[in-house]
């Protein structure tokens, strides 16, 4: 069954790279990584059993879900990149002149683990690839106000903390930094709209309080 709402080539910045195929899908009834992969034309997906942490593989063929980690980068056409994910952010990053693809799930618990400089620098020590070439787009995720926290200076850790305003933590803007700093350019970068939790369209944790408000980041190249 087809997800009920998909977003093809949702992000502006990627329109230039017609090889380069992405969408956003919620997850309803029994939709899977691999319907939402053929949704967009492929038959073979790398997906991960996502574990809020900052473990990158490296792939040129399919993964199941058993494989544990949080982002995925593949030099190989015809294969789709799969990320799972309600409130948390989901990345995907495109280095164009090498054909460079990766996917990344950062939560609280992975932005405290810096997942998004894990993934930068899996893509430089393998595939020297400069933050300067790529492109990155965001998926929906909580926004500042829907970040709600108990006791976040507490929970997160120090590099965290310019981003507390009382119980909210501004996810959104403490990714962008990150992204900022490991040298991405503003003008290559693009963050979806829309929040999980008080926006529409999409599944969210906070908010539906269901194990399978899931939904899903796709991308490969064609």
């Amino acid at each position: 069954m087809i997800p009920d709402r998909s977003e093809e080539q949702p992000f502006n910045i990627f329109k230039q790279f017609p090889e380069l195929k992405i969408g956003l899908f919620t997850k309803k009834d029994r939709s899977s990584a691999l319907e939402c992969a053929n949704h967009l034309g492929f038959d073979k997906v790398a997906a991960l059993w996502q574990e809020h942490g900052k473990v990158i593989h490296i792939t040129d063929k399919p993964l199941d879900d058993e494989t544990k980690g949080d982002g995925i980068i593949t030099s190989t056409q015809n294969l789709a990149l799969t990320i799972r994910f309600a409130d948390c952010q989901a990345f995907v990053i495109y280095e164009p002149k090498k054909k460079i693809l990766g996917v990344l799930h950062a939560g609280w618990r992975g932005m405290a683990a810096k997942a998004i400089t894990s993934i930068y620098s899996k893509m430089k020590e393998e595939f020297d690839v400069d933050p300067k070439e790529a492109f990155v787009g965001a998926a929906p995720s909580l926004c500042k106000n829907c970040a709600e926290f108990s006791d976040p200076k507490k929970e997160l850790p120090e590099h965290m903390h310019p981003f507390i305003d009382g119980k909210c933590v501004d996810l959104q803007a403490a990714a962008d930094s990150e992204l900022i700093l490991l040298g991405v350019p503003e003008n290559q970068a693009e963050r979806h709209p829309v929040c999980t939790k008080c926006g529409d369209g999409f599944w969210s944790w906070r908010r539906d309080k269901k194990e399978d408000a899931r939904n899903y980041l796709v991308a490969g190249i064609k």
